[in-house]
């Protein structure tokens, strides 16, 4: 069963003047929660089973999807205290049943990443993590990278504002056997990019990345969450 693990426990503080009464994934887009669109997204590049990580407001999200939603089982990994997006993947990893590959993703972004594709370049390469990424100057909003020339991560967290390089889009193929082990080790609020996939290069773990020029979308700011209000999703959910 492939499963994605969605973080949908941030307490959008950048979007209150917008958004306060609901989680920020839950941010109504064209008429229809934000996390929803993300959903359909995925439930079409063959997602069987999604693992909800939430917090702030949680029955919210809970209410609106239930345990099943478009034949797809849903499961709730609950933060009893904020864990940080580190916290809340590694914790949502408990949650896996099985040993194929899962994905982990953003829930205030949306990233139209090719699941097949992902995968297949994951499991050839025998990756621990492997990040989708797309090509940016601004390495100040989003986390920069390196790679050497088999598509492995050499540095993270690189930022200029000169040039363009690869920056990381959020979406993650995860080695559920590698997550695992790991999550059982890990029960307080981390960054996953700033603290866990910072450690796991230093720890010489596979890390890759695969590049996608697919449209890039972040509700995280009011300016962004007006502009996705005309973004065209027909072709893609």
């Amino acid at each position: 069963m492939k499963s994605a693990i969605i973080l949908a426990g941030g307490m959008g503080t950048r979007l209150k003047s917008v958004i306060s009464d609901v989680p920020k994934p839950m941010a109504p887009v064209q008429g229809r929660p934000f996390l929803e669109i993300l959903m359909t997204y995925w439930r079409k590049q063959g997602i069987e089973h999604f693992i909800l990580s939430v917090g702030h407001l949680a029955h919210i999200i809970q209410d609106h999807f239930g345990d099943r939603w478009q034949d797809c089982q849903i499961s709730y990994s609950v933060e009893t205290e904020p864990l940080g997006t580190g916290g809340g993947i590694l914790q949502a990893c408990s949650l896996l049943s099985s040993d194929e590959p899962t994905i982990a993703l953003n829930g205030d972004t949306f990233f139209a990443v090719n699941l097949d594709r992902l995968f297949e370049f994951h499991l050839q390469n025998k990756a621990d993590i492997t990040l989708s990424v797309f090509s940016s100057v601004d390495t100040e909003r989003y986390m920069g990278l390196i790679t050497d020339q088999f598509h492995k991560i050499t540095a993270l967290n690189i930022n200029t504002q000169t040039q363009t390089c690869l920056v990381n889009g959020g979406v993650y193929a995860l080695n559920p056997a590698f997550m695992k082990t790991i999550a059982k080790k890990a029960n307080t609020a981390q960054s996953w990019e700033n603290e866990c996939l910072p450690q796991f290069l230093a720890t010489n773990k596979r890390l890759f990345t695969q590049t996608y020029s697919a449209n890039f979308i972040d509700i995280g700011v009011p300016a962004d969450y007006a502009k996705v209000q005309e973004f065209n999703f027909s072709n893609m959910v």
